[in-house]
């Protein structure tokens, strides 16, 4: 942890305080001051007890993971029940509001590394530090030592932790070994460490390959997901430009966002990617285009019919040398504040942190580098994660971690501000990947975006 408190321990089933407090950080956005102060944790094995868990719909491997685990921290408290609801990820922001105010919230809420701004500005959730340092002074772990604790970071506030990420996730490269090996391309310069110039001259030779075969139109080099924060935020932090400079400061204005910008655009100019509005049958999953930039575990492409046995990653190109930046980011766990329950919840989320625990998630479908020290090594073995893939080169996931960065912009404006500030910069890639004949300039995108922002972040 960032700091450290005695800790007394104690088998109650209500969290206590002992001694006095500290007011560590003050209240945002409506949010209650957050008070560090020994509590104490634990439950019987025998308790009878109910916790309810908040997770995405439509997604199956989300079910099956946290299914697992549930199954397996059953092993420890038999008599616990947990449940699991279920929330619309497109809708996530509207349904967890209108469950707050009818007081239906679960005791656990599933979140990722924006939406749990927005959980923080609706007081809903609370900070895990007092949970964490107590379960440290149990002999649960050694957190700093134990954990990628950046990835905790990446749902904090400051000191503060706000969810359980249950892996580590990274932006990698997938690319099709056959599609590429079909079209005579060499691999040699798709490795750990490539660069944007390497990425990029592959590229070109795709390029020049569909055209002849006559999917000028339709065959593109890769799904860049550039409309994804996690794609296009690295992509302008890598140019030194930023959306936010600081509190409620516009930092877009900059000729590092101009040049951020026009080297987005020229991946459309040179249809490398499919420009905005462009309808192309060419994508990654049906095995037209060789390339795609995402953080899913290697599993969900491998399993597809198209795919299966073609595929491998490696990291996501350096952009600009040492500038260069990774995107990263947390789907994870959180408690709620109202839980009635928050010692059996949080011995729930304790355990997905716990050796077992991770290794249960990965036993469900998690193949994803582990939160664990001890686990996230992709030449263990006995991680779970790594199983049926070590002839991947897995180590993508996890090289590089001083130049991950989740969506920080979301830190300097308030959480209301989140959905319009979205829409702004969603508009500006739109307007700098459109192959429109009447598409704004980068100076008219730059301009537009200014007021667009300014709008969301003050109105």
């Amino acid at each position: 942890m960032k700091s450290k408190h005695t800790i007394i321990l104690g088998g109650l089933l209500t969290a206590i305080a002992l001694t006095g407090c500290v007011i560590e950080k003050p209240g945002e956005s409506g949010q209650s001051s957050f008070v560090e102060q020994e509590i104490e944790i634990g439950i019987p094995a025998d308790y009878d007890g109910s916790i309810g868990i908040l997770i995405p719909s439509g997604n199956e491997n989300e079910q099956t993971m946290i299914d697992a685990a549930i199954e397996a921290f059953k092993l420890k408290y038999p008599k616990v029940n947990i449940s699991t609801t279920f929330v619309t990820i497109s809708t996530y922001e509207s349904q967890v509001r209108q469950m707050h105010m009818a007081e239906r919230l679960p005791d656990i809420v599933w979140t990722n590394s924006q939406e749990v701004y927005f959980l923080r500005s609706l007081n809903v959730i609370e900070p895990l530090n007092n949970y964490i340092n107590a379960s440290e002074a149990r002999g649960d772990y050694d957190f700093e030592a134990d954990f990628k604790t950046e990835f905790f970071d990446m749902a904090g506030d400051g000191d503060l932790y706000y969810a359980v990420p249950r892996s580590a996730d990274t932006v990698v490269t997938f690319y099709n070994k056959k599609l590429l090996s079909d079209a005579g391309i060499s691999m040699d310069k798709i490795k750990n460490g490539w660069t944007w110039d390497d990425f990029l001259s592959i590229c070109a030779q795709w390029r020049t390959h569909a055209d002849a075969l006559g999917h000028a139109e339709d065959w593109f080099c890769a799904d860049f997901n550039m409309s994804w924060s996690s794609v296009y935020y690295p992509f302008m932090r890598s140019y030194g430009a930023d959306i936010f400079q600081a509190e409620n400061t516009i930092g877009v204005d900059t000729q590092a966002m101009r040049d951020a910008l026009a080297a987005m655009r020229d991946l459309a100019d040179k249809r490398y990617c499919v420009g905005a509005g462009v309808t192309s049958g060419s994508s990654f999953e049906s095995a037209t285009c060789p390339f795609i930039f995402q953080s899913a575990a290697i599993s969900h492409y491998d399993n597809m019919r198209a795919l299966k046995g073609n595929i491998d990653i490696v990291t996501f190109p350096i952009i600009n040398g040492e500038q260069g930046k990774i995107g990263a980011g947390i789907a994870g766990y959180s408690l709620t504040s109202a839980s009635k329950e928050k010692l059996l919840s949080w011995e729930f989320l304790n355990f997905l942190m716990s050796y077992d625990g991770q290794q249960a998630l990965a036993s469900g479908g998690l193949n994803l580098p582990s939160i664990r020290n001890d686990l996230a090594d992709p030449d263990n073995t006995d991680a779970n994660w790594t199983k049926g893939y070590t002839d991947r080169n897995l180590e993508a996931y996890v090289l590089y971690d001083e130049r991950k960065i989740a969506d920080e912009y979301y830190s300097y404006i308030d959480p209301s501000a989140m959905a319009d500030v979205t829409l702004a910069i969603g508009d500006v890639v739109g307007d700098t990947l459109s192959t429109s004949s009447n598409r704004p300039t980068i100076d008219k995108i730059i301009e537009n975006a200014i007021e667009d922002l300014e709008y969301a972040i003050n109105d």
